[in-house]
């Protein structure tokens, strides 16, 4: 507005129009402003338009290229509709929320290039032709084979199906690949594709060896099985093949795996226990407790094989344990102490466990013989104890009645029999409960023809076997029953419903002893009571009273926390102190607890457990160092080494006991039976010679002409080896000693040189020609011709100090033209002893050998022009290279530097002034030459300073070692 009026004029206004001429120039500004902002509104609203525009015409070609393509409903979107806008009331209507869920409950989604489902691609004749497969008539060929064809490298089972897919073979029809030889590929068909799959290969020059054989021991490329016999090769040939089979069979679908199985087992590949079945895994719990007068049970429904070791920690006073679901696969076993056996499971698909399945385990401590008799059925375990037989089912939730009816007859209903076990039935007013199923009626009329009892309802009835919960709900039924024909006297079912691995009871151990002793010991105490009124006469046997005494406190302990065998040799390797404090604050967090009130329960409660948490991590640990150690311990004594692996070899050995379900002394006498009439003659012939002429009346020589004085016994004792007690070893060391009497050829010399060199080719490593001269002079090993000349001649010299009357000296002296003991004498060794050594001593004759061996090595030195061997050590004794301090390593490169290994093929070296050479090493630059000058400087400036350094090393390890 200033600039509208003059100064003067505005000076000369009253305030009061100078004030308001002020309020219209501020509003005047401001209109300005909003109209200048309306302009630029104006401008982005008409590029928005034209934006809006083209899209709409873009959406529009989008949407008729889709309603071409796939024949798609095209919806419009919500906001482009005119329709006009109510006022919304008041209310609900109008909050915010109600407005978003509204606007998303009535949006409408306009489809586009991300969110069009895709086109359904036709099938392919291949899943045509299958799916008409399973609603056509089988007709044609039935079973399965395997067609064998060559390879010619190595191959996954990927590789070969892209490849026989690429040659035109349906890959869906083959059902297995194996590669059963070094150079085959077996591959599984059905028979009615054989014929096509075979002509298909043929067209492409692929050949079928129909002549293959899977079982055969040639088949077998590990190295490790060359030492095998041909009858041990063939064992593990049809052991390797049945893997491969029962590896194909978890691979396979459940409907194919059943017959492929059967056709296994009818080829003799896998056992009729090893074809899988249908079958559906299930849940169980509770644990059952059938105690009668001597014999206790406890079945478990629903274990994990890794809880195993907890489990029995509750089980101290059991003999016997079933578990029904173990879920265990052949030929898995539990990894305790207990005997076992088991009815195994069959194997789910995609997962690495199985179902079903039911297992026996053994107290050590059982006083009874117990032997598994055999069923018809693969759902039933039986075993027989005495007179008793017990018979421990699993019935499948989804079995049918009439397969559970089949299974429950097939069991043999003898006299003191038991049947116990997950019978997934509900029997209604029997049980207490008033759930009832069609298989539970049907096994009430079973129980009623038949005459059974059952356990559960007179013993314990009302009490649930099965507990769970599903949605916030307790759910029970009693599914584990126990059934018998026998009329029981003084038994108890006790049902643990609260016992679990984990669980916040453990039984007071102090109370049950103390009332089981003060029991126990009732008649003891009269005894000692009356005997102190009333003193007797004559002393009192006191040691028959403390006898007496111990064996109840025994006997208290036992039946009160059970017998528990003593921890294993190896437990002191594995427990040490601090699994030991971490046991001791366990138990201190858990007696906490236990003392505790209120709310300093859940505090104790939340310790305890994360005491138990730390202490098996400990004990985890401590199993892995202790692993560790053995290994280390086995890799540094190779005596210790061959030791373990012999016993684990004699473990693994079956030991075939002849058992009979009645008992060892009924076995025994079955034996004696057949024994005897094996032996009784009746098989022998009836016109059979005369038996040779007895000397009834006289010796067959003259007493006083007994070649057996005691002096020659004495000498042949005095001759024995000494420190060797009589026994079998000693018999075999004798029988060995025998061996030389054979005469050796030059042929067999060659043959036990190889082996020899073989074997210690095994152990330094290195080719097949490989010369092993050098690493024999370093151990002092002799050849094997030296060595067999000295058996020889220790052969020769027992000969001739042998009786006259000794069997090998008649034999030599009756029948000279086929004794070997002349060509033998013709020994060089043997002739090569003076006369004044005393041939029965060990001591001389083993310093001549010495000797005479080094004369010969002397005289090869001079006449050889092989370089490593002048370079080693003259003398023949353990090279110092062996037992000098060092690591292995460093030892290792030592002997491979004398066998002339290092520094091995010529390279550039780093100096970059020579190739890497044994003579380079002396002059090589980039060695210090410190290290060079403290080596001893050899005679002639031809030999190598570092081969004259390690063959100066001193013999013996007493000597002082040379600085360097």
């Amino acid at each position: 507005m200033s600039t509208l009026l003059p100064s003067s004029v505005m000076q000369g206004m009253s305030p009061d129009l100078a004030s308001f001429l002020g309020n219209m120039r501020t509003q005047f500004m401001s209109l300005q402003q909003c109209t200048n902002e309306l302009e630029s509104i104006g401008v982005t609203n008409a590029r928005l338009t034209a934006q809006l525009v083209n899209a709409e015409k873009l959406i529009a070609d989008l949407r008729s290229q889709l309603a071409s393509q796939g024949n798609y409903p095209i919806t419009t979107n919500a906001s482009t509709s005119s329709a006009p806008t109510t006022p919304k009331e008041p209310g609900t209507e109008v909050s915010t929320w109600a407005t978003t869920a509204a606007a998303a409950h009535n949006s409408v989604v306009v489809p586009t290039a991300l969110s069009v489902r895709k086109t359904p691609r036709p099938p392919s004749v291949c899943r045509v032709a299958a799916s008409a497969r399973m609603f056509a008539i089988p007709t044609g060929p039935k079973g399965y084979q395997y067609v064998y064809i060559p390879r010619s490298c190595r191959l996954t089972h990927r590789e070969v199906r892209n490849s026989l897919k690429t040659l035109g073979v349906d890959t869906g029809r083959i059902l297995d690949i194996n590669f059963s030889a070094k150079d085959v590929v077996g591959i599984l068909v059905h028979n009615q594709y054989a014929e096509k799959f075979q002509t298909t290969l043929t067209t492409v020059a692929i050949e079928i060896l129909d002549a293959f054989d899977p079982l055969d021991p040639k088949n077998i490329a590990d190295p490790k099985y060359k030492s095998l016999s041909d009858s041990e090769l063939e064992e593990v040939a049809a052991e390797l093949h049945s893997d491969r089979c029962l590896k194909a069979l978890k691979y396979l679908r459940p409907y194919v795996a059943v017959p492929v199985g059967h056709f296994f087992c009818d080829q003799g590949w896998i056992s009729k226990e090893d074809i899988p079945v249908h079958s559906v895994s299930g849940l169980g719990a509770g644990i059952h407790d059938f105690q009668s007068p001597s014999r206790r049970l406890w079945n478990a429904n629903g274990l994990q094989p890794r809880a195993i070791y907890d489990v029995l920690q509750h089980c101290h006073s059991l003999h016997m344990l079933f578990i029904t679901e173990i879920w265990l696969l052949p030929p898995s076993c539990l990894p305790t102490s207990w005997s076992q056996i088991h009815l195994y499971g069959s194997p789910v698909a995609g997962n690495y466990r199985g179902s079903m399945g039911v297992s026996v385990l053994i107290s050590p401590f059982c006083p009874y013989l117990v032997t598994q008799i055999l069923m018809s059925s693969n759902y039933a375990l039986a075993i027989k104890i005495g007179s008793l037989r017990i018979v421990c089912l699993y019935l499948l939730p989804t079995m049918s009645t009439h397969d559970a009816l089949a299974v429950l007859s097939s069991i043999p209903l003898t006299n003191d029999t038991i049947i116990c076990g997950n019978f997934n039935s509900h029997l209604g007013s029997l049980t207490g409960y008033y759930a009832t199923n069609t298989r539970g009626l049907a096994l009430c009329q079973w129980l009623e023809e038949r005459a059974l009892t059952f356990v559960n309802g007179q013993l314990s009835p009302c009490t649930s076997t099965f507990i769970s919960f599903r949605q916030n709900v307790e759910i029970s039924s009693i599914i584990d029953l126990f059934i018998t024909n026998m009329s029981l006297t003084n038994a108890t079912l006790n049902i643990h419903t609260n016992l679990s691995l984990n669980c916040d009871h453990q039984p007071d151990v102090l109370k049950l002893y103390a009332h089981t002793f003060v029991t126990n010991s009732a008649n003891l105490k009269s005894t000692l009571q009356s005997t102190f009124k009333h003193p007797p006469s004559s002393r009192l046997p006191i040691d028959a009273l403390t006898d007496e005494f111990n064996s109840l406190i025994y006997n208290s302990l036992s039946s009160s926390i059970g017998n528990r065998p003593p921890h294993p040799s190896h437990w002191k390797k594995l427990w040490n102190s601090a699994l030991q404090a971490a046991a001791e604050h366990r138990n201190f967090c858990y007696k906490k607890w236990r003392r505790a009130c209120g709310i300093d329960k859940i505090h104790w409660w939340d310790k305890h457990l994360k005491a138990q948490a730390e202490f098996r991590h400990q004990v985890q640990s401590s199993k892995c160092q202790s692993w560790h150690a053995f290994c280390r311990s086995l890799e540094h004594d190779f005596s210790k080494a061959t030791s373990k692996i012999k016993q684990l070899k004699q473990q693994r050995q079956p030991q075939h006991v002849f058992q009979h379900s009645d008992g060892p002394a009924t076995a025994a006498t079955i034996m004696c039976e057949h024994l005897a009439s094996v032996y009784s003659g009746s098989i022998l012939p009836d016109q059979r010679p005369p038996p040779p002429h007895l000397h009834s009346n006289s010796l067959p020589f003259a007493s006083a002409n007994s070649p057996f004085v005691s002096s020659v016994i004495e000498g042949c004792m005095q001759f024995m080896p000494n420190c060797k007690a009589p026994g079998p070893d000693h018999i075999r060391a004798e029988m060995l000693k025998a061996i030389p009497i054979c005469a050796l050829l030059k042929k067999d010399y060659i043959i036990l040189e190889w082996i020899q060199d073989k074997c210690l080719r095994m152990i330094v490593g290195g080719h097949a020609t490989s010369s092993t001269m050098v690493l024999k002079h370093i151990c002092n090993l002799p050849q094997m011709h030296f060595r067999a000349n000295i058996l020889i001649t220790k052969f020769c010299i027992r000969a001739h100090s042998l009786p006259s009357g000794c069997l090998l000296s008649l034999l030599h002296q009756h029948h000279p033209q086929v004794s070997t003991l002349r060509s033998l004498a013709l020994n060089f060794l043997l002739h090569s002893i003076p006369d004044n050594i005393n041939c029965t001593s060990q001591t001389q004759l083993t310093k001549h050998f010495e000797s005479f061996r080094q004369n010969l090595f002397n005289q090869f030195r001079l006449s050889t022009t092989q370089v490593l061997i002048h370079t080693c050590c003259p003398v023949l004794e353990v090279d110092p290279i062996l037992f000098l301090p060092a690591t292995r390593t460093e030892r290792s490169l030592l002997i491979r530097w004398c066998m002339s290994w290092l520094p091995g093929k010529p390279k550039e070296c780093a100096c970059s002034s020579d190739h890497t050479s044994r003579r380079h090493l002396q002059f090589c630059t980039s060695i210090p030459p410190q290290l060079i000058a403290k080596l001893p400087i050899p005679p002639t400036f031809e030999d190598n300073i570092i081969d004259f350094a390690i063959s100066a090393l001193p013999i013996s390890s007493a000597n002082p070692c040379p600085l360097y």
